[in-house]
């Protein structure tokens, strides 16, 4: 009886050990979380979207929508993802594919650290933000709408309303409103900001700037042009893949076409559209260097719009090279260690300085021109990749 007795003693203490300690681990959660408002926050997450990670005392979980944020948090959006950090009267939006840590909000002011990604800052209150840390370039703004965008080995900086201070190891600029800073190591190139080199992420948080009541750079009128002609470019290259397809089935050539080919696809496998052109040589032939005539097709299409597969992960690079190989299309290339990415050389035996000081090979992305080399930019199902040769500046 004794002994029956003991058993069921230890079988208590085990069941109320594991109930402390269950509830120990509640309550650890709980404060992490900030469950219970033991802590008053000063930051806040919303527009979350999609799948954003949040690591806080070295644990990570899923960030919720108006989810309490705190110094020191890390938060990391993944593909397709996004978010925002409500600051007092500051926001700052972060696209997919972006990593940042939190500073200063227990002073209530926020101090970001940029790993990777972009940011989009709509400021309306300058005393309460300190600043943006990407790389080695440091951001501050008093009053001001602009993006951040920072690629391995460059950052670039957009300011559509007011002015940002930049300061590197080795230079400090004022970069006013309407105009881009792209920064490499510590170097400071500005130059206009143009509505066409807006990327999807920026043309949406401009629009909500402007909503907000910010006087922009770019009108409502003009950043809606912008979304109107990508989408005509990308239904008219789209119209192209379709002619050029019925084109090859009706000359009854078989085999590959500019890497359209479909068998043993699996379904990790995905398709992009892509189009070579050098139609602009075509009003600038006294510009040309002798002997290049023969390199320039009559209609200026070296390869016209075609399919290609990718898998996740490749890059504009990676698809270049595919859609130029299986089209015996001659391709040269460099790698640039300052930027961490390949240089597009020459297309088709048709290089750089070939037709004027200000001539050379430049991409669009379903109509818009990264600030970043091709092999930066991670290809996504469906893209529209077009390779244009300017004469009149990249």
């Amino acid at each position: 009886m004794r002994v029956k007795n003991n058993k069921k003693l230890l079988n208590i203490i085990m069941v109320i050990l594991i109930a402390v300690i269950a509830f120990c681990g509640f309550m650890t959660v709980a404060g992490i979380k900030g469950w219970f408002g033991a802590q008053r926050s000063y930051a806040k997450a919303d527009d979350v979207t999609g799948v954003v990670n949040v690591k806080r005392d070295g644990i990570s979980y899923t960030l919720e929508n108006k989810a309490a944020l705190r110094t020191d948090d890390m938060i990391e959006t993944r593909s397709s993802s996004g978010a925002s950090v409500e600051a007092g009267e500051n926001t700052v939006y972060m696209a997919e594919n972006t990593r940042t840590g939190l500073d200063g909000l227990d002073e209530e002011s926020l101090s970001i650290e940029m790993d990777s990604g972009e940011l989009f800052s709509i400021l309306n209150e300058g005393s309460q933000f300190d600043g943006i840390t990407a790389g080695e370039c440091e951001i501050s703004s008093d009053d001001a709408v602009f993006s951040v965008n920072m690629q391995t080995g460059s950052t670039g900086i957009k300011v559509f309303k007011g002015s940002v201070e930049i300061k590197t190891q080795k230079a400090e600029e004022t970069v006013k409103e309407g105009k881009t800073a792209d920064i490499v190591k510590s170097d400071i190139s500005i130059s206009d900001l143009e509505a066409e080199s807006l990327n999807d992420f920026n043309i949406d948080k401009a629009l909500i700037a402007d909503k907000d009541g910010h006087h922009l750079c770019f009108s409502k009128d003009d950043i809606n042009k912008v979304t109107a002609d990508r989408k005509k470019q990308i239904e008219k290259t789209e119209k192209e893949e379709e002619d050029h397809k019925r084109e090859v089935i009706e000359a009854g050539e078989k085999g590959l076409s500019s890497g359209s080919k479909t068998s043993g696809i699996s379904e990790k496998i995905n398709t992009c559209t892509i189009q070579i052109r050098c139609d602009s040589i075509l009003s600038n032939m006294e510009s040309l260097k002798a002997g290049k005539e023969r390199f320039v097709p009559s209609n200026g299409v070296v390869l016209a719009s075609s399919a290609v597969e990718f898998r996740d992960g490749e890059t504009g690079f990676d698809v270049l090279k595919r859609a130029c190989s299986s089209a015996g299309i001659q391709l040269e290339y460099s790698y640039t260690p300052a930027y961490g990415s390949y240089y597009i050389e020459g297309i088709n035996n048709l290089y750089e300085f070939d037709c004027g000081s200000r001539s050379g090979w430049m991409y669009t992305v379903n109509g818009w021109a990264p600030n970043y080399g091709c092999s930066s930019y991670e290809m996504k199902k469906g893209d529209v990749i077009v390779w244009n040769y300017t004469c009149n500046g990249i």
